[in-house]
Order: C-alpha cells, then structure tokens, then sequence
C-alpha cells in the first residue's frame, strides 16, 4: 500500500504503523518500522484535497455514467472514509477518454498520481507514456516502455506508477539496457512474492545469463 493512497483512504498513522509492521517487522527484514510521529509526517502531504467532494448534481449526464463507478471505487477502497474529489473527477475523466476499457479502480489510481505529480510542479510524462503503451503483462511494450525511460525508474515513477507497470516493466526489462537500483529492487520483490525469501533476484539471473552462454559449446 501506497502512503499516498493510505492517507487519501482515511486511514490513521497507528494503523499505517501496524500495516507496516504487519509486512516488514523487525523479524522479517532486520530493519525499523518507523513510528507514529514519522509516518503521520510523511502523510500531511498527500491528505488534502481543497476541490471538495465531487456530486452528481454537478456533472453532465455523459459524466456521470462515468464517474459513479469511480466514486464508489474511491468510497469502497476506504471504508467509506473518503468521498471521490473534484480534483480527482478531472482527471478520471481525461482517464477514461484517454482509455475507455480502464476499470474505475485503476482509473481512481491514475487520477491520484496525476494530482500527485501536479502538486510536486513534476512531469506526469511517464503516466501519459503508461496510458499510451499499456505495458502491464506484455513483454514487447514492457521493454518499449524500458528504452523510453532509460536505464532506471525514478523514485517519482515507483510512487506514482501502478505497480502492475512497475511490475511488467521490471521483469521484461531489455537484456541491452543495463537496469539500475530500483528496478533490480522490484525485482527482487516480485521475486519474494513469488519464490519466497530465499528466491534469487530477476535481475541477477539476466546478469549471469550471458556469462552462462559464454562458457558453454
């Protein structure tokens, strides 16, 4: 989970704190969960959303028939927490013009890291180059995608970038780009994911291949 998306879902630093801990308690990785203090820190910059709680007396009757869908994506993935924004009904709409057959959960999910990106003064190029390609589970457009980046994802594309994008282009990443840190990083997630703790990095079998293929006949 996101800290973008948990803020924006109404949920509290104790229970981010125990989700966190949950994953990558101290037994597990070695490492800290951060505290209470901390995380409510980091969320201050994702909670709020000055547009207002977007209505269907305010839209056209073409909009509604999209958004409604949105909507109850935005107040179920919180509980009931959080209401579908203005703000957000923007983007959903570009979304869906820009990818009609998007379901309202990722159309939701696009439209908050477009407004994350617009609140940093950042380019969003990489989502418009994710709406484009629709790389998720296709190795040619995975590895397209791969070149027009370069050789790494950027610590913007990991918080803003679905991770299924994340994901596809990780794992088909081009054998003649050489892949920097956080991509061997997710790999090496969807590797434990997969394989479990003792699993053997993506990125690390693509290393070795070539050095295989050397020393044989």
């Amino acid at each position: 989970m996101a800290l973008r998306d948990a803020a924006r879902e109404g949920l509290t630093g104790p229970q981010i704190r125990k989700h966190l801990w949950d994953l990558y308690g101290e037994d597990k990785i070695g490492g800290e969960v951060p505290e209470v203090r901390a995380i409510q820190a980091a969320m201050q910059r994702y909670r709020t959303d000055p547009s207002g709680a977007w209505a269907i007396t305010q839209a056209r009757a073409d909009e509604i028939r999209v958004l409604l869908p949105v909507a109850r994506a935005a107040i179920l993935k919180s509980d009931g927490r959080n209401r579908l924004t203005n703000r957000e009904a923007d983007f959903a709409l570009r979304i869906h013009a820009a990818v009609p057959s998007m379901t309202a959960d990722k159309v939701l999910e696009y439209a908050r890291s477009y407004i994350l990106c617009e609140e940093r003064k950042e380019s969003s190029g990489h989502l418009d180059l994710a709406l484009t390609l629709q790389p998720t589970n296709d190795a040619d457009r995975s590895r397209t995608y791969a070149r027009a980046i370069g050789g790494d994802f950027t610590s913007l594309m990991v918080e803003t970038l679905p991770w299924g994008v994340l994901a596809s282009v990780a794992q088909y990443w081009p054998a003649d780009v050489e892949p920097g840190p956080r991509v061997a990083g997710i790999n090496a997630e969807i590797d434990t994911i997969m394989f479990g703790d003792e699993a053997e990095s993506t990125t690390d079998k693509k290393k070795k291949a070539p050095e295989q293929k050397e020393g044989g006949p």
